[in-house]
């Protein structure tokens, strides 16, 4: 083996290997790669660093092809379908982060890797400058990569299969790595064999391979060929990054005590995944229960008589799928920051007490504990987002607006039969109706019968007058309904022309309204403009 230091460029020279590990690794790449193209024939890509284990997995690949072809065994025939892949249907993806100062030349290499191999290539870079930030190097790249893969996914004509090359040896170290930073049950499943991303779904066939059984592919094929060349990454060498000194260090000694330990990592990984795919379900069917139609909005007395282990999972499962809504985030950056932020929305959580049971317990009845919030700042692909938890009441509350409150002037708009009015500055929408029970138009109501109102948002000391002509102050009505403090400020208030308060939009209608609006046979419906 040579390596020249200038270009980071490796060449393997011929040696030994064992031809049953290889035939072995070769069948469990093209079991994989088979149900995968049953499944959804669409382009496979290949993540390719250039370096060792990637390359590997790149010449693994072109000789599936090339035997599938010559005796019709990786799809073609004996699944039923009439296409197999080609050449052409493999793409080989190198994501450039810019963190080299070779970084072009391994690209290129990559580049000349795919047409040596037939395969179609694609260089993907970051769209925003990488920055380690408080979780370090080695995740900033991990997260860029994944939204290269995401952006690249979105391209395709069909959702596309992206295949690592992550072998036993990586599990390990993955294992081990979060076993060290504490990591719960879901951590220490390490790297899943297969899991769904937004735009793409991820394989790594090579999760139960030895490093050693791969690395026979590239032995093989520099005694048949031209000697095989890959990318040595020197940050690999760089023992200050945790990983490495692991793999470098601790890994190799721990092995020397126990041979079987990748095996056993690989095996503990596994049991726990399949453990915690129960445990997910079970949280979410029990998150079920917690939400309504506003899913921003998780009802806290189902929470609590949820098992204590499922809780944290819970409001981790609502949280992802509450960051998932918003495009800064994929997948996999929503799921760690729900991660992250899940023991402190734990702690506000467990802050809400209740009186009594289910049993006694009024619908009415409110939380005995306090309100709070739990705000939560993320930096993904360059864009600043901060999201809080409210808790309020019995509900936690998910907002993604953190909109300081405005007091926005006066508007006039006009009421008339039939039509549906946009409020200013996105307050929501209204529409004068008929009533649920009126079967055919109104006599009452004209074309030209028509009510002349003004919209505002709350700036303290309104009241609503109710049938006994009582009035009402705003923050009593905010009570009952258990409206939170934080969203008073954006619900629109409806006024006549003389100032007194004609509704509460989304919350009650005033006495003087519902007259009109009785007289009439109408009825005025409001709704909030989705963000």
């Amino acid at each position: 083996m040579t390596s020249d230091a200038s270009t980071g460029l490796t060449r393997a020279s011929a040696a030994t290997f064992s031809l049953g590990a290889q035939t072995e690794l070769l069948d469990r790449v093209h079991c994989v790669l088979r149900e995968a193209w049953v499944e959804r024939p669409s382009g496979i890509a290949l993540a390719c660093s250039g370096g060792r284990d990637s390359v590997c997995l790149a010449h693994a690949v072109a000789q599936l092809i090339a035997r599938g072809t010559e005796k019709s065994k990786l799809v073609q025939g004996n699944l039923g379908t009439n296409h197999a892949p080609s050449p052409a249907d493999i793409t080989l993806l190198h994501v450039d982060h810019g963190l080299q100062p070779n970084s072009a030349q391994f690209a290129d290499f990559v580049a000349s890797l795919a047409k040596e191999l037939g395969f179609k290539f694609a260089l993907l870079r970051p769209a925003q400058a990488i920055t380690s930030g408080s979780a370090g190097p080695e995740s900033a790249a991990r997260n860029a990569r994944y939204q290269c893969f995401e952006a690249w996914a979105l391209q395709q004509d069909s959702r596309p299969w992206i295949v690592l090359a992550h072998h036993r040896e990586d599990q390990a170290e993955t294992v081990l790595l979060r076993l060290l930073r504490g990591s719960g049950p879901n951590g220490l499943g390490a790297m899943r064999s297969r899991s769904a991303r937004r735009h793409f779904d991820l394989l790594r066939p090579l999760l139960n391979s030895a490093q050693a059984d791969l690395h026979t592919i590239t032995e093989r094929h520099s005694e048949q060929n031209s000697d095989p060349a890959w990318i040595t990454d020197p940050s690999n060498a760089d023992r200050a990054l945790l990983r490495n000194r692991l793999r470098l260090e601790i890994l190799p000694s721990l092995r020397e005590l126990h041979p079987q330990l990748d095996q056993h990592f690989a095996q503990l990984a596994l049991h726990t995944q399949q453990e915690q795919a129960v445990l997910e379900q079970l949280a979410e069917q029990a998150l079920a229960h917690c939400i309504g139609a506003d899913q921003t909005i998780l009802q806290l007395h189902p929470w609590q008589t949820a098992a204590p282990g499922l809780r944290t999972r819970i409001l981790r499962i609502w949280l992802r799928e509450r960051l998932q809504q918003h495009r800064e985030f994929v997948e996999f950056s929503a799921e760690h920051a729900a991660i992250r932020w899940s023991t402190e929305v734990r702690a506000l959580a467990d802050r809400a007490r209740f009186e009594g049971n289910e049993q006694n317990r009024p619908k009415s009845a409110a939380a005995t504990g306090h309100t709070g919030q739990s705000r939560a700042h993320f930096d993904i692909s360059g864009v600043s987002a901060v999201f809080t938890v409210h808790l309020y009441a019995d509900a936690l509350y998910f907002d993604a607006q953190n909109r300081p409150p405005q007091v926005l002037k006066p508007s006039e708009i006009c009421l008339r039969f039939g039509q549906t009015i946009d409020l200013p500055h996105r307050l929501g929408v209204v529409c004068l109706g008929l009533t649920d029970h009126t079967q055919s138009a109104p006599a009452v109501p004209q074309a030209s019968d028509s009510l002349v109102l003004w919209v505002k948002t709350r700036t303290g000391g309104e009241q609503l007058r109710d049938a006994s002509t009582h009035a009402r102050e705003l923050k009593t009505l905010f009570q009952k309904h258990r409206i939170p403090p934080f969203q008073r400020a954006s619900i629109p208030l409806l006024m006549f022309a003389d100032g007194e308060c004609a509704a509460l939009l989304g919350v009650e209608i005033g006495f003087r309204l519902q007259q009109w609006l009785h007289e009439r046979r109408l009825r005025l419906t409001y709704r909030k403009v989705e963000e």
